[in-house]
């Protein structure tokens, strides 16, 4: 069904987020990454 599909979009899409979350933040806290390299990885990905 038309609900189910969503169901399943927004659980990738929630899973893809917490991928893109967990290699960005540690880089993003520690300083070794910058927020405008960040926002090209986070473009590329999606």
């Amino acid at each position: 069904s038309a609900l189910w599909q969503r169901a399943l979009l927004a659980e990738q899409e929630s899973l893809q987020l917490a991928e893109l979350r967990d290699a960005l933040l540690p880089g993003l806290m520690s300083g070794t990454i910058r927020v405008k390299d960040a926002e090209r990885v986070v473009g590329e990905a999606v």
